[in-house]
């Protein structure tokens, strides 16, 4: 595909990209179209095969099949240094020996810019993370936010039309870890380019993200908006990674126009729930339904409910603006989620017994498969001794015009 060719909304295509380490095969005929523009977030656990997917599009790694294409031009072949990419690692790998302006204008010396450019674009990039004068400044006199700000300049400085960002703040602790995410989020849209980010942090992909590819065992398991990837999940696994949900298994017992009716197992009650968008699921085929903690209603509550379950409580933990409930029915375990103001239900307590249930609407059909497994069943499978997102993290010499 020639660079005349390609659609202004695309910037990164990555078309039926698999990669094998040995035996191991670590991403699985992934095909995404990266928006120009667009906050992607690739989301999943340890190993699913993220981090070979990003560093394949960083040119540390090359596909065993499928091509990656940035602004049009193949780059399967190309490296680092010839990407019109800016690389953002966990380690953040800034160099120790030099001051804040020269890790910046590093990068840009080896394009052999003008040495008045590389003192105006230092500086544009220092005042977009607000680091403005901070040139002199050696790493190791700095904050551990100052140095992400850093290695996000850093980036920048070299204006990439794809900026990828591995882990970037996963060593944060946690109020630093939000602040960054929202000022990280400002950034990419302050300057409109199209980030990559990699986490394994469901709440930062929520948070920070335009779209959202949750990815396991080497494949994505879905990409869309956050609100999609939550309220709708189209598999099992996203409906257990994304979020805390109340996973029950049943089958088709009945179908109309707009419904069907699910035999739940455990609870062995038949409930009416809208049918999946676009589904016509044939009776007796096996299908789960996500319910998220904040749609379970306790007892007190007025709303029109799908089914009412009598249990017990397990568990109480006060997290503030909200009360998080571990409940327990014929031997099912739920959660549940209540704020603290407006409900007029009285705190619940360990071993009282409860009764709750979900409005229809709150159950969301997701189809199973015999081969699907619950999100622990898959972390658990891994092969001991894998390394399943390859090779450690490239060292300094990899770095050439960053």
């Amino acid at each position: 595909m020639s660079e005349n060719n390609i659609t202004k909304s695309s910037i990164l295509d990555v078309e039926r990209v698999d990669k094998r380490f040995g035996a191991h095969h670590a991403v699985r005929d992934v095909s995404v179209r990266v928006r120009a523009g667009e906050f992607l977030t690739l989301l999943g656990p340890s190993g699913c095969g993220k981090t070979t997917l990003l560093r394949m599009i960083a040119g540390f790694e090359t596909p065993s099949e499928g091509e990656i294409r940035i602004a049009g031009r193949r780059m399967n072949e190309a490296p680092p240094y010839e990407r019109p990419i800016g690389i953002v690692f966990q380690n953040l790998a800034l160099f120790p020996h030099l001051s804040v302006g020269e890790n910046l204008a590093y990068g840009l010396r080896v394009r052999r810019m003008a040495r008045e450019d590389i003192r105006r674009q230092v500086a544009e990039a220092l005042g977009l993370v607000d680091l403005a004068g901070l040139e002199e400044r050696r790493v190791h006199e700095l904050s551990g936010g100052q140095r992400q700000r850093v290695a996000l300049a850093r980036a920048l400085v070299i204006r990439p039309k794809v900026l990828l960002l591995d882990e970037p703040l996963g060593a944060l602790d946690l109020k630093l870890r939000r602040q960054l995410q929202q000022e990280l989020k400002r950034i990419q849209q302050r300057v409109g380019t199209t980030f990559v980010f990699v986490t394994h942090d469901q709440e930062e992909a929520l948070t920070m993200s335009d779209r959202i590819a949750v990815m396991q065992g080497g494949q994505v398991e879905q990409l869309g908006t956050p609100e999609e990837v939550y309220a709708r999940p189209r598999t099992p696994f996203v409906a257990q990674f994304v979020g805390d949900t109340n996973f029950l298994t049943g089958s088709v017992a009945g179908t109309g126009p707009n419904e069907m009716q699910v035999r739940l197992d455990r609870l062995e009650r038949v409930i009416a729930v809208p049918s999946p968008a676009g589904h016509q699921l044939p009776e007796g085929t096996r299908i789960g339904l996500s319910v998220r903690p904040e749609h379970l209603v306790m007892a007190g509550a007025q709303e029109r409910l799908a089914l009412t379950v009598e249990g017990r409580v397990v568990e109480r933990s006060y997290i503030g603006a909200s009360t998080r409930y571990a409940l327990e029915a014929a031997g099912e375990s739920y959660v549940a989620v209540t704020a603290d103001s407006g409900t007029g239900v009285p705190a619940l307590q360990p071993g009282q017994p409860v009764s709750f249930g979900w409005a229809p609407e709150s159950a969301v059909v997701v189809p199973l498969d015999a081969a699907d497994l619950s999100v622990q069943e898959q972390m658990e499978a891994m092969p001991a001794g894998t390394t399943p997102e390859g090779p450690a993290d490239p060292g300094m010499a990899a770095l050439r015009g960053y």
